[in-house]
């Protein structure tokens, strides 16, 4: 196939086959230019990825148009947004889905169309984009499309040549860019234009540069330029500038979705609201710090077959605070505090856990008490799977970028394939070093190791000497569990129903030991709640004995009251003043159930 779109030959309509040529030349532009948008992005968070963000939209797109024959341009641009809806990432991302959508709204029974149609779709589709948002803001990528389409659909009654047009069109693209620069404080102070619309602008001279000189086989191969950049530095941005934590998204599948109604659901929960697509499918994007309640809000709505949420202060605080040249990684269930999570920077991957068809990420899409509120409703029982080597890929390459090695602690490989796939993700980096290391326990027995390995990271302790500090503190943890019901363990297939119907019947509450091999071990058992409770006390006294304690933590599952009857007598007998009281991650409560209190004790 020949470069039709070249400057040298009129071209006076688009069809199917132009339309995605377009779209890979202005995908190819802005995956040049993706380290620079990361690092002006001070709007409407400074959190450095509207380039990755907008850059992976596009991947998606590229990466899966698997036809060059899409002869009518309402099936191109359909395609295009169909995968742009599913790919979306990001504030601006989520907007271009929307954009694309529009646009194939307006020509979803076009074969081809000429430059007035072209015109008045790209101005009619803005007006979508803008419904699409909670509180649309100037100054953005919202006020560049807007002036650049309005350009396009009045000149395009004038100008039949496709490629004189959208060349023109270029130059009030730069320059309703520039005025971004003015528009909003944050910007204005730093002398910066709004990344995303520096996007949009950056898919337009993609385009113009393919009419100009382009060919289609450079194109297919898209290649990535190194684009080296002074920029002035983001050290003194204020971190306060954060208004929510989460960037979360979700993709619903459903019958006669709602976007305003969803707008208006999920609007008291936080900001940067943007619901794309309509119908029968949405993408929603928030700035929130309740992941949780605006997921148990949405799944009203339809099925919930895709969530993401990315924790933007933690984000920021890896790339613009000092920290030891060392990450530390872990999963979900370590059930460990917030303030060490947050003192030591941990980096945590969600567990998943399914209702049904809807997966929620442990501890950020779904919390300790939602779940409980769920699962006294949900009509099946949920199961849990671990993250993918995909999940632990993605947050090696951010960490790499900013840390020297990196140390993963996880689940007992006994107990999940967590471990595993964090193992085969680490092998995508030959040439880094990560270490990955089977915990041996779940839940605070494993958090206990986590929190060590991370106090010596800040101690400037070296990577190989925390690796064998973590094996030297596996042989002195111990994880005691108390399970009030076998109801849970049979519903979740961990017992086999009829032990479990015998064990129901007859009362039984066993105790529990991992002690670091990755195995569970059964130590006792009791008859009643009382008995079971003071056996789980005095299994952790005997084994401390006169050892010297360094920390314990309690777990509980739903059951405060039981936990705080533990503590108060676990804190009198080895006059230890602080026990933290955590709530056990939603992955316990899936396999174990109500009523589980568990003790994790390490010594010196």
């Amino acid at each position: 196939m020949k470069s039709e779109m070249n400057n040298t030959i009129e071209i006076k309509y688009l069809d199917g086959k132009r339309f995605l040529i377009s779209v890979l030349a202005g995908a190819n532009e802005i995956f040049s230019q993706k380290d620079y948008l990361d690092k002006i992005n001070y709007f409407p968070v400074p959190d450095g990825d509207t380039g990755t963000n907008i850059s992976g939209t596009f991947q998606g797109i590229v990466e899966r148009i698997e036809s060059w024959n899409l002869e009518k341009i309402g099936d191109s641009v359909s395609e295009v947004a169909s995968i742009a809806l599913e790919t979306a990432r990001g504030n601006s991302g989520v907007i271009f889905a929307q954009y694309f959508h529009a646009i194939a709204k307006e020509l979803k029974n076009e074969f081809k169309i000429s430059t007035d149609k072209f015109g008045l779709a790209v101005k009619n589709a803005v007006g979508h984009v803008y419904n699409a948002i909670s509180n649309p803001q100037e100054g953005t990528i919202l006020t560049v499309m807007r002036e650049w389409a309005n350009f396009v659909c009045e000149e395009s009654a004038r100008i039949k040549d496709f490629p004189t047009l959208i060349c023109s069109s270029l130059e009030v693209a730069r320059k309703s860019l520039q005025s971004t620069k003015y528009k909003i404080e944050v910007l204005k102070k730093n002398s910066v234009v709004d990344s995303g619309a520096l996007g949009f602008v950056l898919f337009i001279e993609g385009i113009v540069k393919f009419l100009k000189n382009g060919r289609i086989s450079d194109l297919k191969k898209m290649r990535k330029r190194q684009v080296v950049i002074d920029f002035k530095s983001s050290e003194d941005i204020d971190i306060d500038s954060l208004s929510f934590r989460w960037c979360t998204e979700c993709i619903i599948k459903g019958d006669n979705i709602n976007p305003d109604l969803i707008k208006n659901k999920i609007s008291e929960f936080g900001d940067s609201i943007v619901v794309a697509g309509s119908g029968n499918k949405v993408r929603v994007h928030i700035h929130t710090d309740d992941p949780a309640g605006v997921m148990y809000i949405l799944k009203d709505f339809g099925e919930i077959i895709y969530q993401k949420a990315d924790d933007m202060y933690i984000q920021y605080r890896i790339a613009h605070s000092p920290h030891p040249d060392i990450a530390i990684v872990t999963d979900s269930a370590s059930d460990l505090p917030q303030e060490i999570i947050e003192k030591c920077m941990i980096n945590l991957v969600p567990i998943r856990i399914s209702f049904g068809n809807t997966t929620y990420l442990d501890k950020i899409t779904i919390t300790p008490d939602i779940f409980y509120k769920m699962l006294d409703t949900a009509k099946e029982y949920p199961v849990t799977s671990q993250p993918t080597p995909n999940d632990f890929i993605n947050l090696f390459r951010f960490l790499l970028t900013h840390y020297k090695s990196i140390i993963g602690i996880f689940l007992a490989d006994k107990l999940s394939g967590t471990y595993q796939n964090a193992l085969k993700a680490s092998k995508y980096y030959p040439n880094d070093k990560i270490t990955i290391i089977d915990s041996g326990f779940a839940t605070a027995g494993e958090g206990h190791l986590v929190k060590e390995a991370s106090e010596a990271t800040y101690a400037g302790k070296k990577h190989d000497e925390i690796v064998e500090e973590v094996e030297r503190w596996k042989l002195r943890t111990r994880f005691f569990v108390y399970i009030d019901t076998f109801k849970y363990l049979m519903r979740s297939g961990r017992v086999d129903p009829i032990r479990g119907i015998l064990a129901k019947v007859l009362n039984v509450k066993p105790i529990l030991l991992l002690d670091g091999d990755g195995s569970v071990k059964h130590i006792d058992k009791a008859f009643s709640r009382k008995k079971g409770l003071n056996k789980l006390i005095r299994h952790t006294v005997d084994l401390v004995g006169n050892k010297t304690v360094k920390d314990v933590s309690i777990i509980q599952a739903d059951c405060m009251k039981m936990a705080e009857f533990v503590r108060d007598r676990i804190r009198q007998q080895l006059k230890i003043r602080e026990i933290p009281i955590l709530p056990a991650s939603p992955v316990v409560g899936a396999h174990a159930g109500r009523g589980t209190v568990g003790i994790a004790v390490t010594w010196e």
